[in-house]
């Protein structure tokens, strides 16, 4: 996986500011928590999902790349690591409906994937997400 265009260095920032405003929501639940002694059903949804976030706009945890010539965004930490882990097994980096998708075999010969989904629904508001060159074998659509 090689970066194209971009860099993380203009990303982090951007990723910063919205962890930011991310926990501001978050502590702002948690007040409202304080003050009645629990949250309502809807209020819990939106704490994990705010969770969630915070989580995914955390650039020691997740680092958003777009593949070229595709809108797919994924994690690159995750995928790289285990690219690394895999990198000796024959393996095979697919796309199928929105999803990379790298299956490999172990000397065993037990097969192995993994899934990585795209994550553009998230990012949708960032202006700097690096674009990266990945080899892929192929690329389908059900």
């Amino acid at each position: 996986m090689k970066i194209v265009k971009g860099s993380f260095e203009k990303l982090k920032p951007e990723m910063k500011l919205f962890q930011a405003d991310v926990k501001q929501k978050i502590k702002a639940l948690s007040e409202i928590r304080k003050e009645k002694g629990c949250l309502n059903e809807q209020e819990i949804e939106k704490l994990r999902e705010l969770e969630k976030l915070e989580r995914l706009y955390n650039p020691s945890k997740v680092l958003p790349v777009q593949l070229e010539s595709t809108s797919l965004v994924v994690d690159y930490k995750l995928f790289t690591k285990f690219l690394k882990k895999i990198e000796k097994l024959p393996h095979e980096i697919n796309i199928e409906n929105d999803c990379l998708i790298v299956e490999y075999r172990t000397p065993q010969h037990a097969p192995g994937r993994l899934e990585l989904y795209d994550l553009s629904n998230y990012y949708l508001h960032f202006q700097h997400i690096p674009v990266v060159y990945l080899p892929i074998a192929k690329v389908s659509t059900a």
